[in-house]
C-alpha cells in the first residue's frame, strides 16, 4: 500500500482553520503576497493545488493551472471585474474558468 504524504504551506494564522492531515516541511511564507506569489508560480508551471476563502467565508479547494498545454480545447476565458484584485485560472473540477481574489489565497497542497 502506498502512502500519500501532503505538504500544505500555509499563512501562520489560516493553519489551525484548515481541515487537513498536515505534514509541513520547510519554511511558511512570510506575507500573503508571497503565498500567492508562489500560487502564481505553480499555475504558470503547471498544476496547482492551493485553498482560498471564497466570499460566504468558507474554504474551497481549487485544482488549476494557467499553463496554456493543460488547458483542453480553447475555452474563453472569464475576465475578472475591474474593480477587485482577482485572478483568473483553469479549474479543473469545474472544467472552465474561475477566480479569486489574491489575498484571499491561504494554504497550497503538494501533493
Amino acid at each position: 500500500m502506498r502512502t500519500l504524504e501532503l505538504q500544505v504551506v500555509c499563512l501562520p494564522e489560516t493553519a489551525r482553520n484548515i481541515q487537513y492531515a498536515v505534514v509541513t516541511h520547510g519554511k511558511l511564507p512570510a506575507t500573503p503576497e508571497q503565498l500567492y506569489r508562489l500560487v502564481m508560480q505553480r499555475l504558470e508551471g503547471g498544476v496547482c493545488v492551493f485553498v482560498y476563502i471564497i466570499s460566504d467565508g468558507s474554504y474551497r479547494t481549487a485544482i488549476g493551472t494557467l499553463n496554456s498545454k493543460l488547458i483542453p480545447g480553447n475555452p474563453p476565458a472569464r475576465v475578472a471585474k475591474a474593480d477587485e484584485p482577482t485572478q483568473t485560472y483553469w479549474d479543473f473540477e469545474r472544467a472552465a474558468f474561475r477566480d479569486f481574489r489574491r489575498n484571499n489565497v491561504v494554504a497550497i497542497i503538494n501533493l
